[in-house]
């Protein structure tokens, strides 16, 4: 994963990688499988453009980071 480029929405589920998405406001974050992206984004979209949309769940604030995280080996 240390080479891939996480261009837009669908890159998390392309490189089976689970997302953090952190609250720049308040400092929440909840980890989000890539699985649930496609729920919320049916096209990909950037990801600059998907930290403009999303809003936390805790403050209500726009002001999201998304982080690309490996999952975990089983």
């Amino acid at each position: 994963m240390a080479n891939a480029r996480f261009e837009t929405t669908f890159s998390f589920g392309r490189h089976k990688a689970n997302c953090r998405v952190l609250c720049q406001a308040c400092g929440h974050e909840i980890v989000v499988a890539p699985s649930a992206f496609y729920d919320v984004f049916p096209i990909p979209v950037t990801i600059k453009e998907a930290e403009r949309r999303l809003r936390c769940t805790a403050c209500g604030e726009k002001r999201a980071r998304l982080i690309p995280m490996p999952m975990p080996m089983r």
